[in-house]
């Protein structure tokens, strides 16, 4: 059966309380804290399969699909933080100890053929702007092309912004376990370093491109992700905001998702 993206809610009681946040909050285990958080992502993907702590922590090769309305500001929380309330979490990968890097391939996603739009794509794409489509919208390839406009996305709690010459793209961020805390890491500008880097050495809670994980647009040779310090998880989602130049947000319009094949080499 097909896996359906579900809204992932936290239940909230008659006298106000929310049990499920209360007893995440209180998990004093990072390992246990990534497993959950892993878990609930997955759900929130369709996925239900019958996966252990075991197997998640060990996962180090596999595909995940990266839905357009993936937010990756939402890394690492149990809820989105758009500022409308738009988007889902973004799915999650175990980074296990040792870990030295990751490296990226796209393995397949929708062929898109929306109303008012161009031709139907060829290879797997998404579109950020659907509220366009009567007019004519823009659907783009995992490194963004065809999106119609770069990104500015400031900066979210203590997770970076990101800038780039174009949006849809897939990213990603790494971080240590848990709830992200503390004052966020210099917003890397991908419109000066370039998409064909051969590697990348993002900090913990910084967004990057990932892209279709290629020096080129659908060609060239598979880039490394250096893992930082102290990383268990990596997320991958979609950076986008209202006018591609604020705060998250504006994924309602956002359809379509990418397969992205990955592995963590040790």
């Amino acid at each position: 059966m097909e896996a359906r993206e579900r809204r992932v809610l936290s239940y909230k009681s008659a006298s106000g309380r929310f049990p499920y946040r209360e007893w995440r909050n209180g998990i004093n285990d990072e390992d246990t804290e990534v497993a959950v958080d892993v878990r609930i992502t997955r759900l929130a993907a369709g996925n239900f399969g019958s996966n252990t702590v075991t197997t998640l922590i060990n996962d180090t090769g596999a595909t995940v699909t990266v839905s357009a309305t993936a937010e990756i500001s939402g890394a690492g929380y149990s809820f989105v933080t758009t500022t409308d309330g738009s988007g889902i979490l973004p799915p999650s990968i175990v980074i296990p100890a040792g870990a030295q890097y990751v490296t990226f391939s796209i393995e397949g996603g929708t062929l898109l053929n929306l109303p008012g739009f161009d031709a139907p794509c060829k290879h797997a794409c998404v579109t950020v702007n659907q509220s366009f489509g009567g007019d004519g919208g823009d659907y783009n390839d995992a490194d963004g092309v065809g999106s119609g406009s770069g990104i500015d996305m400031s900066a979210s709690g203590p997770l970076s912004g990101i800038i780039a010459i174009n949006s849809g793209f897939v990213a990603g961020v790494f971080q240590s376990g848990g709830t992200p805390s503390g004052a966020p890491p210099v917003t890397l500008d991908f419109t000066s370093i370039g998409t064909e880097f051969k590697s990348l050495s993002p900090q913990l809670n910084q967004l990057f491109f990932i892209g279709d994980g290629l020096t080129g647009d659908g060609k060239g040779t598979a880039q490394k992700f250096n893992v930082p310090a102290g990383a268990k998880v990596l997320y991958l989602g979609i950076a986008d905001s209202c006018g591609y130049g604020s705060s998250p947000g504006c994924y309602s319009d956002n359809v379509g998702d990418f397969v992205v094949g990955y592995t963590v080499h040790e």
